[in-house]
């Protein structure tokens, strides 16, 4: 069978709705994963400014179906569906590609994008392992795209505020970042996901949701390397459900000046993640709902700002940016470029590499290696199958 007869739609109401519209007038994106996240990601792009769903590609065909008329409906176009994200790659009306997948496929769909010329909004965790992180850094640069990490954190107003005040030097000289991170209730969270409580598919809560609050411990710090050190340590959680990443866990993190204390949260009420900084002069608390300052000695908070209302979850402000750095074509527009998506991703691959082998690590953030570990170097890839290996040379 050829690959072209997985085509559901064709495309051609799409390019006449472009060619109608104006060919520079709205980016042209495909979604790619339609699970519980890539239908979310759908609703915010057709309701966002600027973009046009032109193509939808998911490995099931109904799911893309139903993509593809709630498109339509919304877009008055009808975007080409698939399920062989390489007729995406080859169709030259799409400009972007949203990847909502599984981590385990994101190394593999950013690099290919890249190599077939389009831009990327990819899901957070940005990367399956810490190797593979490396290599959608490399292959970003070399075809100069735009490769935007879906950590939304990094658009939301009181997010950047905190952080800007804390570059001010707001609570002294920082020393801790104390942060957290949940997925709230079994009951609360979406189903089909068993992929991610798999080492080789997925990385556990702290490998996925950990990323978004890893993330504000190393902005809020201002580290653009990786620790020197890790101790990670967690249990499972009922329903274990043949998990194999511990579904509650511990994470210290060692830099050279200063430390990140993570926790991931099993059953918290409410998902989410934050953190809390501490300096020589205060402290700073920050969530979805705000920020407040506190300065040693006072109860009450010297200043309190609350959230604008977008939620961390709510991708509007982020696909925002990563469409004016479309635009403009510098990678350093865009909030969390996937240097700094890979960065946040690998700290959880940190931790699960500590906690897999049950000791303390010692990182070289050079080199990003453990050094003369074998054991722990293991784990900083995974074994592929081809056609299916992420490319060692580019």
């Amino acid at each position: 069978m050829q690959r072209r007869t997985f085509v559901l739609t064709s495309g051609s109401a799409a390019l006449a709705a472009r060619a109608a519209a104006g060919a520079n007038s709205r980016i042209n994106v495909a979604i790619v994963g339609l699970g519980c996240r890539g239908r979310e990601l759908l609703d915010l792009v057709l309701g966002a400014p600027g973009f046009r769903v032109v193509a939808v590609c998911d490995a099931d065909p109904e799911r893309a179906a139903h993509a593809a008329a709630v498109a339509s409906h919304a877009q008055g176009s009808l975007p080409a569906a698939c399920r062989d994200y390489r007729l995406v790659l080859e169709d030259n009306q799409v400009d972007a590609v949203v990847l909502a997948t599984p981590d385990c496929w994101h190394a593999l769909g950013v690099i290919r994008a890249c190599q077939a010329g389009k831009d990327v909004y990819c899901e957070s965790p940005a990367s399956h392992n810490l190797w593979e992180g490396r290599k959608m850094v490399e292959a970003a640069r070399k075809y100069g795209r735009i490769v935007q990490v879906g950590i939304q954190t990094r658009s939301l107003e009181h997010m950047i505020r905190a952080v800007h005040l804390l570059r001010e030097g707001v609570i002294g000289r920082l020393h801790m970042a104390k942060g957290f991170a949940s997925p709230g209730p079994p009951e609360n969270r979406p189903s089909g996901q068993d992929w991610r409580c798999r080492w080789d598919t997925g990385n556990g809560a702290i490998g996925s949701l950990g990323a978004q609050g890893l993330d504000i411990c190393r902005w809020g710090l201002d580290k653009s390397t990786l620790p020197v050190s890790v101790f990670s340590c967690g249990v499972p959680v009922p329903p274990a459900n043949h998990r194999e990443p511990p579904g509650a866990q511990l994470a210290v993190f060692e830099y050279g000046d200063c430390q990140v204390h993570f926790e991931v949260r099993a059953h918290m009420a409410d998902a989410g993640a934050g953190a809390e900084f501490f300096g020589s002069d205060g402290y700073l608390c920050l969530n979805a709902e705000g920020f407040q300052v506190f300065r040693y000695g006072h109860r009450r908070p010297a200043l309190s700002v609350k959230s604008s209302g977008a939620r961390p979850g709510d991708a509007a402000p982020h696909l925002a940016n990563f469409l004016h750095a479309v635009g403009s074509r510098r990678p350093s527009d865009l909030n969390c470029d996937i240097e700094q998506g890979r960065l946040s991703a690998a700290m959880g691959h940190m931790a699960n590499a500590s906690c897999r082998l049950g000791r303390k690590l010692v990182f070289d953030p050079v080199a990003e290696n453990y050094g003369s570990d074998y054991e722990a170097n293991l784990l900083l890839a995974r074994d592929h199958r081809s056609p299916l290996a992420v490319p060692e040379t580019l």
